[in-house]
């Protein structure tokens, strides 16, 4: 197999910006960001067994997390949802947001996440961006994707 390198728009995030908490979602991508930084926060738990020589460490859960660096271009649809979001300071199940995180390459793989939760971190003027970090919670669903009159359709697999 042929080696190719993954172009940068080929991992994206798109948030659900239907308000209807995933049953008709708006899939929109994030695109105007400059950082899509994913953490997979696994939980790497370390136990020493008295039977091994050495302890032994294994991943007893994940609590993925995107970081997001969003241009201020008032009509992009992600930026006007985003600064919404975050100016309206929602608490508890109004922070929950469904996202898609897209994953680059030939399988079209993603992940759909219903009780994500949109974290607003800093309005950095200067800079012309908004940060936000995106908690993936709840549970995760592996599936694929294909791109459907211009927006992404998910497909659990």
């Amino acid at each position: 197999m042929a080696l190719r390198k993954l172009d940068r728009g080929e991992t994206m995030v798109c948030l659900d910006t239907s308000g209807t908490g995933g049953l008709a979602p708006t899939w929109t991508p994030v695109g105007l960001t400059s950082v899509l930084r994913l953490d997979y926060g696994a939980d790497a738990v370390v136990r020493d067994y008295p039977s091994r020589a050495a302890p032994v460490t294994y991943i007893a859960a994940y609590r993925p997390s995107v970081a997001q660096a969003l241009a201020l271009y008032e009509g992009d649809p992600a930026y006007d949802f985003v600064a919404r979001h975050a100016f309206s300071l929602p608490l508890g199940g109004e922070a929950a947001v469904p996202a898609l995180v897209l994953f680059g390459g030939e399988g079209m793989r993603a992940w759909r996440a219903d009780g994500c939760v949109v974290v607003p971190g800093m309005l950095d003027a200067a800079r012309g961006r908004i940060t936000f970090l995106l908690e993936l919670s709840g549970d995760i669903v592996c599936g694929r994707y294909a791109i459907e009159d211009g927006s992404p359709a998910f497909m659990e697999t």
